[in-house]
């Protein structure tokens, strides 16, 4: 070969009869070491709005769902930080060893700077056990 020109392959590339590219230049290499690097990369088993993750052998679906407008956990989550939101609603018991409100002084009237509003049946009050 000749200084400074590119490898061409016209109809493919094998190696010990194994095909490494096909004729249309795609990669068919069963397993690749070392680094990769391309402009794109397309992974077939993904669903779609599912978070990548990589199971110890693959890149495969992870249970967590991102729409672009919700994230979706699809299991028990732990949190190591803090959880902040303007609004936390819940379709089950939240449960804590420890729940605290903080809701800073505004400038307002003190005492209502800090609400802990309890719903009970249909709207009404409910008491705390």
């Amino acid at each position: 070969m000749a200084d400074n020109h590119n490898f061409r392959i016209k109809n493919g590339l094998e190696v010990g009869g194994v095909l490494i590219v096909n004729s249309s230049g795609q990669l068919q290499a069963a397993s690749i070491s070392g680094a990769i690097t391309a402009t794109t990369v397309g992974v077939t088993n993904i669903v779609t709005n599912k978070v990548v993750k990589f199971n110890g052998t693959i890149l495969d679906d992870s249970n967590i769902t991102d729409t672009g407008s919700l994230i979706t956990l699809g299991s028990n989550t732990t949190v190591s930080g803090t959880i902040s939101s303007g609004a936390i609603t819940a379709s089950a018991a939240v449960a804590a060893t420890q729940m605290f409100v903080n809701t800073p002084d505004t400038g307002s009237a003190p005492a209502m700077t800090a609400l802990l509003k309890i719903y009970g049946y249909e709207g009404r009050g409910a008491g705390i056990k």
